[in-house]
């Protein structure tokens, strides 16, 4: 039944949808370079990352909210410790790419390594399982949400889902999509958009290994 909660719900769901699509971070850099590198096609992948990752996430969260709250501060710490790491890992292999000429041809030591759609799908669900950034929006903001949409009807918590995560994915669709068609445009150029995102995933990649080792230390 469509009433005024209904409405105040997908409202707020397509809000916060926007803004994990807009929000900058690893994810979106990540989304970017490979949107460059391969097109939409294998880069819209990433959008099955969260599908997976998320679920089992929000049962937790709804069955242990209070407890897995409690601990969240050190689960934080962690999570930013083995997702710098991660990112790094894949600013390297962005790096790789870069040694590599415009056209493939690349001198011994500096093959670049191209991704099929699946590979691109891993470390996009590598992303999403060191990222703080699921964490803490599930359990700060959305599952208390998701909790009164459920103790309404089912109606209200899949329409609340839905109007989350349709602006959140489809944006990230979109934008690969957008990103792909940067790819006929000069070499140089394309090579120059290709440095500004592995320089983002240095720089996440370097935050989140000072944000946890703050964390520890504080």
């Amino acid at each position: 039944m469509i009433d005024a909660l209904w409405w105040s719900l997908v409202t707020q769901a397509v809000g916060f949808g926007l803004s994990a699509f807009a929000m900058p971070g690893p994810l979106q850099a990540f989304l970017i370079n490979n949107s460059l590198r391969y097109g939409w096609r294998r880069s819209i992948w990433m959008v099955l990352a969260p599908m997976v990752i998320d679920p089992p996430l929000i049962v937790l969260f709804l069955f242990a909210h209070q407890t897995l709250v409690a601990v969240l501060p050190i689960m934080e710490n962690v999570i930013y410790l083995l997702g710098g790491a991660f990112i790094l890992y894949l600013a390297w292999g962005a790096w790789q790419d870069l040694r590599a000429d415009v056209n493939g041809a690349t001198s011994a030591g500096d093959q670049a390594v191209e991704l099929s759609g699946f590979q691109v799908f891993t470390r996009a669900l590598g992303l999403n399982l060191f990222s703080p950034g699921p964490y803490l929006f599930w359990g700060t903001v959305l599952i208390p949400l998701l909790q009164s949409a459920l103790n309404a009807s089912t109606f209200h918590a899949v329409s609340f889902l839905l109007a989350f995560y349709i602006p959140f994915l489809g944006g990230w669709v979109v934008l690969a999509i957008m990103l792909s068609s940067l790819r006929q445009l000069d070499a140089r150029f394309m090579r120059s958009l290709l440095w500004v995102t592995f320089g983002l995933l240095v720089y996440f990649g370097f935050q989140f290994l000072w944000r946890g080792v703050v964390g520890w230390m504080g």
